[in-house]
């Protein structure tokens, strides 16, 4: 295994029906997930395969 690759992705979905994908993520999680972002060692490039990973589960939740 690869250090420092992103290898999983989990994402914790409330089920309302009619929210937006923003309404959708709580606030203290953005805020989890922008912490642990700015704190890893990962590259700007990763950061935004994680952020793309998260988006793209959410849309398949829907």
């Amino acid at each position: 295994m690869k250090h420092k690759q992103v290898r999983n992705v989990v994402v914790h979905l409330v089920k309302k029906e009619g929210l937006s994908i923003a309404e959708e993520i709580n606030e203290l999680y953005v805020e989890i997930i922008r912490r642990r972002l700015e704190k890893s060692n990962f590259t700007p490039q990763q950061k935004v395969e994680i952020i793309n990973n998260i988006i793209t589960l959410l849309r398949s939740k829907k």
